[in-house]
């Protein structure tokens, strides 16, 4: 059965399509962003935002909040960003730790008010890495300045005397991050609404992949299939192996081939 999963992956990945809904587009140096001031004190801000390709969709969302769109509408129809799912709502944040570009922009702006258009440059993506996600090895600080503060935490053993903090965020991604080491698993489920090497969750199976899987009623819930030319990406389908409800990165260098965690393909 695995081998034949294996196949399906295979088709699933041939037709790749890489995400990008931090902002950019293939090849686009810049984000173009529209912060909303929730809470302002001398310490924090609290911000949701709006991501956008190009400075004139980013306009046209700032024209609809001036005529009195609600936030939360306008992302979910607008925003690139993953926390698009949530309204936008990014977080809380210590001022010192705002990119200069969010400092700058929300300076003089009044709790429930809107920056202008801010261009952001991206940071520099791996080749074939999903810009939605933060790359293998990131901190927890640039996790956050990346995908917010919108999440709630757990510390968990790591190995030897260290730990990892396990992220949870609204709009389906869970990660985990090792102290000395950085970013080491990620594990996207609904609500999490991109594409990612051709696999969307929740979406249907083709008929004719489903086809693939042999006809006996069995749950295959919990085998991850790899992702062919992706090593540390893995899938996984439903219990009917109707659609797909998981997409998984594990980092090897961090992880290894730990108990529960699927083995390299």
């Amino acid at each position: 059965m695995l081998r034949r999963a294996l196949g399906i992956a295979c088709v699933l990945a041939a037709a790749a399509v890489i995400a990008v809904p931090l902002g950019g587009q293939s090849g686009s140096p810049t984000d173009f962003v529209v912060l909303k001031v929730e809470d302002l004190s001398s310490s924090g801000v609290h911000l949701a935002i709006i991501v956008t390709n190009t400075k004139a969709d980013a306009d046209a969302a700032r024209r609809q909040l001036e005529t009195g769109a609600a936030f939360d509408r306008v992302a979910a129809e607008r925003s690139r960003h993953p926390t698009a799912a949530a309204g936008g709502d990014f977080g809380v944040f210590p001022l010192g730790d705002l990119r200069p570009e969010f400092r700058t922009g929300i300076d003089g702006v009044k709790p429930g008010g809107y920056t202008p258009v801010l261009a952001v440059d991206r940071s520099a993506i791996p080749p074939g890495w999903p810009e939605a996600l933060p790359a293998p090895g990131t901190s927890l600080k640039n996790v956050e300045r990346a995908l917010g503060r919108g999440y709630s935490s757990a510390t968990l053993p790591a190995d030897g005397q260290s730990t990892m903090t396990e992220l949870t965020y609204g709009f389906g991604a869970k990660l985990r991050i090792h102290e000395r080491r950085g970013l080491g698993f990620m594990e996207l489920t609904s609500p999490w609404n991109s594409t990612i090497f051709g696999i969307k969750l929740d979406d249907q199976i083709p008929q004719s992949l489903y086809e693939l899987f042999p006809r006996t009623g069995r749950f295959i819930r919990g085998v991850f299939v790899g992702v062919p030319g992706h090593p540390n990406w893995f899938i996984d389908v439903d219990d009917r192996v109707e659609a797909v409800t998981r997409v998984l990165f594990v980092d090897r260098g961090i992880y290894g081939d730990l108990p529960g965690v699927p083995k390299s393909p």
